[in-house]
């Protein structure tokens, strides 16, 4: 296993902190949006002589407006993403106690099965938000198997 198998285990067991970050980032583009000023005066002028204008209200609303959808659907995929993790945890009857952990302290078995469940998490996420599949595949230590796998996926 290298690290970016620790990595991305890691990656799903922080999912609600990163659930958390994106809602305050949400919170700052609300914050941000709700302080530009849309008014200008007739008479105003920057420092190099140009005339100050009022930013286009209708270009800043469909922006904002993206954002906050962009946001929530990551938001979204994120929680379906963990729903599910949580529930191959519960089945390897790791729980809890999995999350104050280290990939890196877990036996590989649990490291291997959770990189197989990950990739299943990753392909149902995938076809759930209508995003590109990424096929799971199911790598082994025994090469002639992984090369029978590749053909049947590419046949």
């Amino acid at each position: 296993m290298d690290n970016l198998d620790f990595l991305l285990i890691e990656g799903y067991m922080n999912i609600p902190s990163k659930i958390q970050r994106i809602k305050a980032f949400k919170k700052a583009v609300t914050y941000n949006f709700n302080h530009i000023p849309y008014i200008s005066s007739t008479m105003g002028y920057n420092e190099d002589g140009t005339r100050v204008t009022a930013p286009n209200t209708e270009k800043l609303v469909i922006n904002y407006v993206d954002q906050l959808i962009y946001l929530d659907k990551v938001v979204d995929v994120l929680k379906f993403k963990y729903k599910h993790f949580k529930i191959v945890l519960d089945e390897f009857c790791l729980g809890d106690s999995i999350l104050q952990g280290r990939p890196k302290n877990f036996d590989l078995l649990t490291n291997k099965k959770l990189l197989n469940a990950i990739a299943d998490i990753e392909e149902a996420t995938s076809w759930r938000y209508k995003l590109e599949p990424e096929l799971a595949s199911n790598i082994s230590d025994d090469p002639i198997s992984n090369v029978q796998n590749a053909l049947e996926f590419l046949l």
